[in-house]
């Protein structure tokens, strides 16, 4: 399951669409949105974890290793599993992305943020959860246009419900028990993808 993960991490990285898309994200966030807007940190971790989550997805449906890891002995379940636990994997590399990009900013002088900080984990790592939670079961069953239209259209409702609801709002979904829920949502699709996957006609 273990070099499931690595092979997924090696893939998004070892492909230069995704190195500019790291490299210029961050510089379009800041220029598009300033530093103001409390959540532009939350969401340049949001983006980052989601991309590193989804890629890989992508880029299978060029090379189709799917047909060859059918012919290996790996189990179905490994794969669902795999791509379920890399979220975490992603999330500290998307952190660390983060945290080191506004460092090297802040350092050169060119823009002052001052948000960042451990206490984006809490808010940030149950949406990303929830997110995820939502979007894999399309793209482990549905035909790739279709689960590429549904991932686009769940990170675009999640971007706009962090940016643009207000912080009263978010005060009232962590009350609620936001990362119960996340953990919740994380675990039955766990359940949902295991049966899609396993149940998917790969002819």
């Amino acid at each position: 399951m273990l070099n499931l993960i690595k092979k997924d991490f090696l893939l998004t990285f070892s492909n230069k669409q995704s190195w500019i898309l790291i490299i210029l994200y961050v510089p379009f966030i800041l220029f598009t949105m300033g530093t103001d807007n409390e959540f532009v940190v939350s969401l340049m971790i949001y983006t980052f974890v989601y991309m590193l989550t989804t890629m890989p997805f992508g880029y299978e449906m060029q090379t189709k290793p799917h047909i060859l890891l059918q012919s290996l002995p790996i189990k179905k379940r490994d794969i669902v599993i795999s791509r379920y636990l890399s979220i975490f994997v992603n999330y500290v590399v998307g952190f660390v992305i983060t945290g080191g990009y506004l460092w090297i900013i802040n350092l050169l002088g060119f823009i002052d943020v001052d948000t960042f900080n451990l206490s984006l984990i809490g808010s940030t790592l149950p949406i990303v959860l929830l997110s995820l939670s939502i979007s894999l079961p399309a793209l482990f069953r549905l035909p790739p246009k279709i689960a590429s239209i549904a991932n686009i259209f769940v990170y675009i409702f999640i971007m706009n419900f962090v940016i643009v609801t207000s912080y009263k709002f978010q005060n009232i979904l962590n009350g609620l028990g936001l990362p119960a829920i996340a953990a919740i949502v994380y675990f039955l699709s766990i359940g949902i993808s295991l049966w899609l996957y396993e149940t998917r006609d790969f002819a």
